[in-house]
């Protein structure tokens, strides 16, 4: 689950490796994903066989799943905005998901070294893609949100820090 184009790039890496594998997706967006996951044929229509999507519209369909998920990858690639509260809670119960062995979250909360006045320059007037370390406080919160949604179903939980790659000689 997540938002943006690193959840696709989660769920098609989970499929190659052999995963049985479900993205919940926004209605009317499958075509797009499904192009950007296949690399077998020409016109992009065809996902990996173990890869379904489900449309955040088809309750049956997620609850179906979320009854089967034995691991949830939280991955979002907004940088203005998280999880909210309500849907991660939904996703990450002993109800919906009562085989939920482990959760995983994608956060950019980092150690805030190095994010000077040139990285925040680089955000402002270049690209607004680069993380600033501007929304420190909502990625805490969505942490200790996982922490807690992955211990009321008694699952492990793990964080994966993405970071910023900094060059020099």
């Amino acid at each position: 689950v997540g938002r943006g184009y690193v959840a696709t790039l989660a769920a098609k890496l989970a499929a190659l490796r052999g995963y049985d594998t479900w993205m919940l997706c926004p209605q009317g967006q499958e075509p797009t994903i499904t192009q950007l996951m296949d690399t077998t044929t020409p016109d992009g229509t065809q996902l990996p066989p173990n890869l379904q999507l489900v449309t955040a519209a088809d309750e049956e369909k997620i609850a179906s799943c979320l009854a089967k998920t034995s691991a949830i990858i939280c991955s979002v690639d907004d940088i203005e905005g998280l999880f909210n509260e309500g849907a991660l809670k939904y996703v990450c119960n002993p109800t919906s998901s009562p085989n939920l062995k482990r959760v995983v979250g994608m956060s950019r909360n980092l150690n805030g070294k190095g994010m000077g006045f040139l990285v925040a320059a680089s955000r402002r007037t270049a690209n607004s893609e680069v993380w600033d370390n501007g929304n420190t406080k909502e990625y805490q919160s969505y942490e200790a949100l996982l922490k807690e949604v992955a211990a009321d179903c008694g699952a492990e939980y793990t964080i994966v820090r993405a970071g910023t790659l900094k060059g020099g000689a």
